[in-house]
């Protein structure tokens, strides 16, 4: 049997432990109330990042149809980037799925075939980090975007009060 195929066997128990290693990415404190993913809207966080991470894993194992793919990775993405952890920290986990897919296939026997077939796995997961990358990256440039404007309008807001503190005392 494939790598694939076998991986596409193991989904839940590769996609849970791929959970699990990104959770430990977390601070301590932060890490009980992610790992209760199941509900929506008292986790948001450990819910998102459970829900398109099968949909990385999904295009991982199969196609690789990239507009799936961003818009995953994206959804996890924008939560990572807005963190206080360097690019390299927010984008780390999809490196994470090599180690949950290497334990989950520990147990394998390898042949030349089944190596070949690992190296494309292992660059199909270092495409997908660069798209993590491109992404943050992105959402970075929007949030300074962002933080800049918030800078000019404030300082706008300021010129024109100052302004008419010089006009009423003309007045005056």
């Amino acid at each position: 049997m494939s790598i694939k195929n076998l991986l596409i066997r193991k989904k839940s128990a590769v996609v849970d432990r791929w959970f699990d290693l990104i959770i430990g990415t977390y601070p301590e404190d932060s890490r009980r109330a992610l790992s209760r993913k199941k509900d929506r809207f008292h986790n948001p966080i450990g819910f998102t990042i459970s829900r398109e991470i099968q949909y990385i894993y999904d295009q991982f194992v199969g196609d690789m149809d990239n507009e799936i793919l961003m818009k995953a990775l994206d959804n996890i993405i924008k939560i990572r980037s807005v963190q206080n952890w360097t690019a390299s920290e927010a984008v780390s986990f999809t490196l994470l799925l090599k180690d949950a897919m290497r334990k989950e296939l520990k147990d394998t026997q390898m042949d030349k075939k089944n190596i070949d077939e690992m190296y494309e796995l292992d660059s199909r997961i270092d495409k997908i980090t660069q798209f993590a990358f491109d992404i943050y990256t992105s959402c970075r440039e929007r949030m300074y975007e962002i933080k800049v404007s918030e800078i000019k309008r404030r300082s706008l807001m300021a010129f024109n009060r100052l302004n008419e503190n010089e006009i009423n005392r003309d007045r005056n």
